[in-house]
């Protein structure tokens, strides 16, 4: 394999991840959009996430968090929270589990 295969080979694996990460934000917006039509909200405008800059795989995102409330819960103190469960959705994507 010489270098020119290898930087195609590099471009593709990036192209892969980015699209699976797009995937996972249309996913995520999907579900803002169910969770909204059944009186839930998302606690962040974001999605959370696992990551750690200590070694190489810390630049890699292998786990996608989103937090929900129901509005009908009574407001905390704190204006943002529900007196209620927290429901969370979790997309991973460790080594050792096939994504779910």
């Amino acid at each position: 394999m010489n270098i020119d295969e290898n930087g195609k080979n590099i471009n593709s694996a990036f192209s892969v991840v980015e699209k699976t990460y797009e995937n996972i934000f249309k996913l995520f917006y999907a579900l803002d959009n169910v969770a909204k039509e059944n009186d839930f909200k998302s606690i962040s405008s974001n999605y959370l996430r696992w990551k750690s800059d200590a070694d190489y795989t810390g630049v890699l995102i292998k786990s996608f968090i989103k937090l929900y409330q129901n509005n009908q819960d009574s407001d905390c103190s704190n204006g943002k929270w529900k007196n209620g469960p927290i429901y969370s959705i979790e997309i991973n994507f460790l080594e050792d589990e096939v994504p779910k």
